[in-house]
């Protein structure tokens, strides 16, 4: 199963310090709808250079 999750962080470089509350998404059964729901998400936040969204299979 694959999962976007991320959020808004203190230290973008690093992805210490979450502000606020997580994202989560999924879970996907592939990777290509994983990738689909990161790029729709991170398009709203694009402007928001402390927003990090990444995919993970677990």
């Amino acid at each position: 199963m694959w999962y976007v999750t991320g959020g808004s962080y203190e230290d973008p470089a690093q992805c210490k310090g979450l502000r606020g509350t997580p994202e989560e998404y999924g879970p996907f059964t592939s990777y290509e709808d994983a990738l689909r729901k990161w790029s729709e998400a991170a398009k709203r936040q694009i402007d928001d250079f402390h927003h990090r969204l990444v995919i993970v299979e677990r």
